[in-house]
This record gives C-alpha cells, sequence and structure tokens, in this order.
C-alpha cells in the first residue's frame, strides 16, 4: 500500500511538473513571436493577448466619440485580465458624419481607451479633468464644491447617479491625486474607462489601469448592484 503511495505522488509531482513546462513553453514562445512589436511585447510579458488592428466593433458606449460615426478602426488591442478584472484597451480610428457631410473634411480622429470590467451595468458618468476633451458637455452636472466645478467637467443624463457616484471623500481624492487631473474617465455599462485623444501607448496601460482600479475602490458601496 505505501509502494502505491509513493508511485502515486512520484506521478502527480510528474504531472504539475509537465504542466509547468508546457505553461512555461507557451509564454516563452508567445514571447519570441512578438519580438519585434514592442506593443507586443509588453502585452506577452503581462500575459495578455495582443492585436495590431481588430475587425470586430470594440464599441463600449452608446456616448461620443463612439457615436455619430461614418467610419472606424480598432487598432492596438489588447485584452485579457489585470489585478483579476476584465481589461480591454485599444487606440479608436474614426471619421464623423459631421465631419465628413458638413464640413466636408476627411479627417481621422484618434483617441486611445484603457478599460476595466466592474460588476453590474451603470448609467454612463463621463468625468474630464481640465485641459481633456470633455464628451458630455450637453449633460454637465454641477456640484457645490465651486472649485471642483472649475477643475473638472462631469456629464451624465442622470445627475443623482453623478452625485451618488462623485461623494465628498472620491471628490477630495481626485483634487489631489495626480493622474486624476491629467486623466479623463467614463463609467458606463459594465466597464470604467479611461479616454483621451491620441493613440494607444501599450506600455502606459499599467498605470491608467492602477488609476481606474483605484477610482472603483473609492466608489461608495450603495452604487453597487449587490449592496
Amino acid at each position: 500500500m505505501a509502494g502505491l503511495v509513493v508511485v502515486f505522488a512520484l506521478f502527480v509531482i510528474v504531472a504539475a511538473g509537465a504542466v509547468i513546462g508546457a505553461v512555461l513553453l507557451l509564454k516563452a514562445d508567445t514571447v519570441q513571436r512578438a519580438k519585434g512589436d514592442p506593443n507586443a511585447e509588453w502585452a506577452a510579458v503581462y500575459g495578455l493577448h495582443y492585436l495590431r488592428e481588430d475587425r470586430m466593433v470594440l464599441r463600449l458606449s452608446q456616448w461620443p466619440p463612439f457615436s455619430g460615426t461614418l467610419s472606424e478602426r480598432f487598432t492596438h488591442v489588447t485584452r485579457g485580465y489585470y489585478r483579476g478584472k476584465p481589461l480591454l484597451c485599444y487606440t479608436f480610428r474614426y471619421t464623423t458624419v459631421v465631419d465628413v457631410f458638413v464640413r466636408d473634411r476627411q479627417t481621422e480622429r484618434v483617441v486611445s481607451l484603457v478599460a476595466v470590467g466592474v460588476r453590474g451595468s451603470f448609467p454612463v458618468l463621463d468625468v474630464a479633468p481640465l485641459g481633456t476633451q470633455a464628451w458630455l458637455l450637453s449633460k454637465r452636472v454641477e456640484f457645490e464644491h465651486q472649485a471642483f466645478n472649475d477643475r473638472y467637467v462631469v456629464g451624465s443624463p442622470d445627475p443623482r447617479f453623478a452625485y451618488d457616484v462623485i461623494h465628498p471623500r472620491l471628490m477630495e481624492w481626485l483634487m489631489a491625486d495626480a493622474r486624476a487631473l491629467t486623466t479623463g474617465w467614463r463609467l458606463e455599462g459594465p466597464w470604467i474607462m479611461a479616454c483621451s485623444e491620441g493613440p494607444l501607448r501599450v506600455a502606459e496601460v499599467p498605470v491608467r489601469a492602477d488609476f481606474l482600479h483605484d477610482v472603483i475602490a473609492y466608489m461608495p458601496g450603495h452604487v453597487w448592484p449587490d449592496q
């Protein structure tokens, strides 16, 4: 009986070693195939899946800049999990109906997006610090804190939801955190996302993703669907 136990234990150890070895070889192969493309190399190191361009429609929002488009492309698409939550990042290249048919311009606009999955589904809330693109100006929500209004443009068709999320503690943090003062973000549906003008720099993804994780941590418990 003892001999059988020893044999079984040896079998388990060998099998586990084989699995670990296969995983390491797969990761090494992914890194090797990614060489030559800095974005792909970075994604491979973090265990993320990277595509230079994805034909799928990856719109995560029903609001600008994703509404009113005539053509659109999704490039530098990076998917996976980061700190235990779904992560989706890409460069969004698009032309608008207004630009082409009203302004007679074929200009391609470029924005980058880093999105982290959240539990539940939320109405849109757009937060833009001074100097960044405010996408929901027509739905602006103002607060009693005038210094906050001077530094941020908050947009939402649901002001009550905006007041629930941006409570005094989160407001104080947004006024003090250096990343918050330069990063526009949006909560919508099952995603919280950082959206800014210009192409995605994949190596900067952890900074923006960490910022979004911090925003999630500051959101009050009563706004979550299971509370």
